[in-house]
This record gives C-alpha cells, structure tokens and sequence, in this order.
C-alpha cells in the first residue's frame, strides 16, 4: 500500500519537475526575445527602429492612434513628448496636453526643429510620422517663468513654484557672471562648458538645464534635479531588471501553478480520503451500508476506479470491518436480548418461591389454629422454596466466579475412567449407561469440580427429556485430547438452542417444571471445562443430543501451562 502512494506520489512531481522546467526556459525564451525587441524603447527612444516604434503605436475601436504605455514612458525617460503627424504637418495624436502643442506644424517650424539637436524624427508607413520634441520639466518651467510681465524678475508665487520642482532661477550676464538666483542657498554657479554638457541621453544627466539668451543680452538658466536620473542605466542594467521582473513573474506563476497542483493532487487523494472517513463515520453511527460514489467506483463492477486503485487495500479492509461489525452488533444485540430474557426468567424463578414463603408466612401469622402437621408442611415447603432460592444465587456468584478467575482449581492426575465408574456408583438412575473399562487414561482434573460438570451435563440431559430416555457415556481418545461424550436419545434441540446452550444469559430451563434447577447448570459446566485447559460443544439432531467435553492427555498438561499436582 505505502509503495504503491510512494510511487504515484514520486511520479507526478516528477511531471511536476519537467512542467516548471518547460515554464522556466520558455519564460527565459521569452524575456529575451522581448528584451532583445523593446531595448531601445526603456532606454534612449532616438536609438529605437522604425519596427519597434511601429509595434508601440496602435489604433482604437474608433480608430484612434495610441501609444503604447512603454513607448510613452520612453520618451518622458528621454525628456521629451512624442507627436504622430501626416505629411501636411498635421498632429494627429500627442503624447502631451493638448494644451501645450501646436495643432500643425509650418514649413519654417520644420526648418527651426532641423536644427535642434533635440528633435528626431521617424518616416512611418501610410504617409505618417513620429516626431520626438524634447521638452523636459526645466524647459516647461522656464517657459512658464517667461510668460509673467516681470520677467527676468521672479515673483513671490513664482519662487514658491520653483521651491515646490526643487528648481532655481538664474540670471547671467554676457561674461557668464551671476546677477540673480532665486534661492542664495546654492552656490556653484554656472559656466559656459557646463552648459554644453548636456548630453544626448537624459537618463545620464544629474540635472536638467535650460537657457535661454533674452533680448539684453543675458541669459536666463533652470536648473533641476532629474527625476530620471540613472547614471548606469545602461543595457546589462535594463536587461537585469528585466530578468528580475521576469523572474518575480516566473515566481508568480510557479506559485500559481503549485497552488493549481495541490488542488488537483488534494483532489486525486483527498476524495477516497473523504469517501473513506465518510464510511468510518458512518460505522461509528452503527450505518454498515454502502455509500455510492460513482466518481470513485464503477458502476457495473463496483471497483474502485483505476486512478483509486492505489486504495484498493484499504477499501477492502473497511469492507471487512463494517462486516465484522454488523455481525458484532447483531451478537451484541442477541446477547442483550438473552440477558433480558435471562433476568426476566431469574425474576420470575425468584418471585414464584418468594411468593410461596410470603404466603405461608401470612398464613402462619393469622389467628388461625393450625394444626402441627399443617405447620409442619408450611415450614417444610418455606425451606424448600429457600433452598432453591440459595442455590440460584450462589450458582449465579459461582458463575461469575469462574469468569473472573476467582475460583481455585486444584489439579490432580486422575484415571478417567476409574473416576467415572465412582461417579456411576452415585447416580441412580438406570436410563443412564457408563464406560465398562478399557485402556487407562489420565487426565489432570480437580475431582470435586469436575464431579459437578459430570452432573450438570447429565442432569440436564436427564431433565429436558422425556423420563427414561437412553444416556450414554462414553470415552475416546483423538490425538492429544481426551473425549468425554453425554449422548441422548432425546428429542434433540434446535439450531438457536444449541448456539446459546452455555450462554449464561440463556434461560433454556422451563420455569414451570418446577424448582429443580438454576437453569445456569451447562454454564458453570463450559466454565469448568475452560478452567481445566479443555473444550466443551454440542450437537444435536431429531435422534438426540451429544455434549463432547475435551481434556488435554496428562503427558500435554505441561504444554499447556497446567502444572497438575
């Protein structure tokens, strides 16, 4: 059973193995692929080809032109704003406010962006192209500041403003000297090479400048710190944090597909689990049915299903369970009932008895003058009933007694057939026949003990027949054992009597024949027999019954844990 799960369990993560590693080198595949297809987009977007900024323009159910969210990003990441145009200078869609741009573009404005290191161009399909303007925050800003009546003076408001992008204001004369900065806090100033060092990669610059000369003849400078600024932002770097994007999405999807696994191998070994303790409960209510379940058996054969095959073992041992224990609750259920029945019949044996003593007795207390021989005949009959009561209830003691060891057995080793020729001596019914003689045989009995078998035995194959019935007693050996047979000539007994003749909850006495008997006599006897290491059983058929007590060889009794005297 534990090779058969082991080996199931160990092939399917094996396929489990070979699935994440399929996952794995096709996520790889495809990183590389993509990397190898969107490098220029994340990073410089001049350098992107005509084919990638193709794929990063679609339309929208309405017809629509948009950009792609990673090429938009790629031109913030550029300092810049990306504008789609036909071949009249049209824009027909850009990535800034609307507020901010032209509609169309002139002829001249084509001349003036020629010469701006800053723009780029790409010459699309279907008469279209996209224009790139760089336009970073400082030349927004800049452009803001320009607009005000008190310019190249700034404002309250505007210092507020500069403070809230972390920018300055600065004011230079024709020889690159300070006039004015907007906050006195910072202290290199500008010189003219600084501010040709602006490079063509905006990801590489720590701060964004913009300038402009005014019509006096000085120059007007923003400055601010670049909010893209990534100094090694350069392939390897995109590619790794790519790969580390791909790898938390692998991870993801791993989890996804473990969590997916579990469910379905919870699914192939969780159902019988629950069919199964789904059964279990159902015996511990006492239910010994069958529970159908044709996801887990087939219908035609009632098998457990192939994929449960593995269960197999266990399905049928709870089947022999619930059988052993339907048939237990039907022995528990029968003994119950021949417990009451025995009570009811012990209730009975004592209440007729204690009947006739209390009517005696209430006859002997009236004012009525017996007669010595009435009184005589009331006292004899009191003692009798008695008697009888005494003995029923020292045999019900004696009974529980033996089942509880409580009774000393002391062994000797007997002649069988000698004892039972002095047993023969005391009985004086002549229906009765015993064994002549013949071979010796010795057996390791208590005397006095299993003189009361012998007389349970016969006595009650003496009383349950009719008066004058043929008993025999006979000897035989098998084997190792001794054979003591009681046979009648009876009218036999039937198939529930036989099953329950030592059963102490059994009531087999008729308690209308008289206050002859315990009705616990055959009881006491198994109970003997048990205690002296032998068997005890009986057969019976319409031409009588035969009660065959077996007792061990004396040469057997040390093999049995018996040490005779």
């Amino acid at each position: 059973m534990s090779s058969k799960i082991t080996l199931r369990f160990v092939g399917y993560f094996f396929i489990f193995y070979l699935s994440v590693a399929v996952a794995s080198i096709l996520i790889i595949i495809f990183l590389a692929v993509k990397g190898l297809s969107d490098f220029n987009a994340y990073t410089n977007i001049r350098e992107a080809d005509i084919d990638t900024i193709e794929s990063h323009i679609e339309k929208d159910a309405e017809g629509n032109f948009l950009f792609s969210n990673a090429l938009k990003k790629s031109a913030e990441e550029s300092g810049g704003i990306l504008q789609l145009i036909d071949n009249e200078g049209n824009i027909i869609t850009s990535s800034a406010e609307k507020s901010e741009i032209l509609s169309k573009y002139k002829f001249t404005d084509f001349i003036e962006m020629s010469a701006d290191k800053g723009s780029y161009i790409w010459l699309l399909k279907k008469d279209r192209s996209l224009l790139f303007i760089e336009r970073t925050d400082s030349d927004i800003l800049l452009e803001t500041l320009m607009t005000s009546k008190s310019f190249p003076e700034i404002t309250i408001d505007q210092k507020k403003v500069l403070e809230e992008h972390k920018a300055i204001f600065e004011l230079y004369d024709a020889d690159g000297s300070i006039i004015y900065k907007s906050n006195d806090n910072v202290k290199d100033a500008l010189n003219g090479m600084k501010l040709l060092e602006m490079s063509q990669v905006l990801a590489e610059q720590k701060e964004i400048k913009t300038s402009r000369i005014l019509g006096d003849g000085t120059t007007a400078v923003v400055r601010m710190p670049n909010p893209h600024y990534a100094p090694f932002n350069t392939a390897m770097i995109n590619f790794m944090k790519k790969f580390l994007i791909g790898i938390t999405l692998f991870h993801g999807i791993l989890l996804l597909f473990i969590i997916l696994f579990s469910f379905w191998i919870g699914q192939r070994f969780g159902r019988p689990v629950f069919y199964f303790m789904k059964k279990i409960e159902k015996l511990s209510r006492k239910d010994y049915g069958h529970i159908e379940d044709h996801k887990i058996r087939n219908k035609k054969d009632g098998r457990l299903k192939k994929k449960y095959r593995v269960y197999e073992d266990v399905d049928e041992s709870l089947i022999t369970l619930a059988e052993n224990l339907e048939e237990n609750e039907r022995k528990l259920q029968k003994t119950e009932q021949l417990r009451e029945d025995w009570i009811t019949g012990l209730s009975h044996d004592l209440k007729t008895p204690l009947s006739s003593i209390y009517g005696y007795s209430v006859m002997l207390e009236s004012s009525h003058k017996w007669t010595s021989e009435e009184v005589q005949k009331f006292a004899s009959v009191m003692q009798e009933k008695a008697s009888y009561m005494d003995a029923l209830i020292n045999d019900l003691t004696y009974t529980y007694q033996l089942k509880n060891e409580g009774v000393l057995i002391e062994m000797e080793n007997i002649e069988l057939g000698e004892f039972i020729h002095k047993y023969a001596s005391q009985v004086e019914e002549e229906s009765v026949t015993f064994p002549k003689g013949g071979t010796s045989i010795w057996v390791a009995i208590d005397p006095k003990r299993f003189n009361r078998v012998l007389g349970n035995v016969i006595g009650n194959a003496i009383k349950h027949n009719p008066e004058g019935t043929p008993i025999h007693v006979d000897i035989h050996l098998e084997d190792e054992w001794v054979l003591l047979e009681v046979q009648d000539e009876g009218i036999g007994m039937s198939k529930y009597m036989m099953e329950n003749l030592f059963n102490r909850y059994y009531r087999g006495t008729n308690t209308t024949s008289g206050d002859t008997g315990t009705g616990l006599g055959l009881t006491i006897a198994k109970q003997l027999v048990e205690a002296h290491g032998g068997k005890i059983n009986v057969d019976s058929n319409k031409y009588g019954t035969t009660i065959t007590i077996r007792l061990p060889l004396v040469e057997d009794i040390k093999d049995r844990g018996i040490t005779p005297n």
